[in-house]
């Protein structure tokens, strides 16, 4: 068997699942790969559209035969509940459950420095239903295909202030409490139940908005996540379970 053959023996036998949502976006690009790396089948859920066509087409050389896509508009929980039951026909188990989306920007520009009463109401719910309405009706449905020493993961974010766009800061700190409550109730099941909490990531839409700040002396890297990531998913993370853990500059 050669090496190009191996490599697609090895992608088919991958017995372990994992399902990540915005997964199209820089730090979701890199927790999926993670996973990818640690031998899991990976779900990309995500909008349909361009940007998830060249996340498949980024992944496909290394990865063809472990990646699934399920296209999701989290803004619509009627979808992900269809999406839900999908992952449920198509996976055996869920080994892996990643919470990585989230609304900060619209049309090119960064839902920043506006009023709560300047937003618009459909951004206000948007934002609210990706960042948490999405993330416990996924989890509900999926916690049946979950077992002993499998994880939860969610993305918050730390904030200095909630001024200018409180709707996302909200959802964040919503993805939190979610976490810890979680964290209690199926702890008994063995799963465990992290938040990561990055502070400024230097991402693709970062360094448009922010480019005065998107250097390494003022934000971490999507890698500096992953890495946070790759231990709380490994089994020397085992007993952590609850935690909102921050990583910043």
């Amino acid at each position: 068997m050669n090496s190009a053959q191996t490599t697609v023996a090895s992608q088919q036998n991958r017995q372990k699942y994992a399902a990540v949502t915005g997964a199209t976006s820089d730090i979701g690009k890199e927790l999926v790969k993670t996973l990818l790396d640690q031998q899991y089948r990976v779900g990309l859920i995500a909008r349909k559209g361009p940007r998830l066509e060249r996340t498949t087409r980024e992944l496909s050389d290394e990865y063809a035969t472990a990646i699934d896509t399920f296209p999701t508009d989290l803004s619509h929980p009627n979808e992900v509940l269809t999406t839900a039951d999908t992952i449920l026909k198509r996976y055996p188990r869920i080994d892996a459950l990643v919470h990585a989306a989230g609304i900060y920007h619209y049309n090119d520009k960064p839902l920043y420095n506006i009023a709560l009463e300047d937003y618009k109401n459909n951004i206000t719910i948007d934002t609210l239903n990706v960042g948490v309405t999405a993330a416990i009706l996924l989890t509900k449905m999926l916690l049946s295909k979950m077992h002993t020493n499998t994880s939860i993961i969610t993305i918050s974010g730390t904030f200095s202030s909630a001024k200018g766009w409180l709707p996302y800061f909200v959802s964040k700190k919503a993805i939190e409490d979610f976490t810890i409550g979680l964290a209690q109730e199926v702890k008994e099941k063995g799963i465990r139940v992290n938040c990561i909490s990055p502070g400024d990531t230097i991402t693709q839409t970062y360094k448009k908005f922010f480019p005065e700040y998107a250097n390494e002396k003022h934000a971490i890297k999507p890698c500096d996540i992953a890495n946070l990531f790759n231990f709380l998913i490994s089994e020397k993370a085992k007993y952590i379970t609850g935690q909102i853990i921050e990583i910043q500059k």
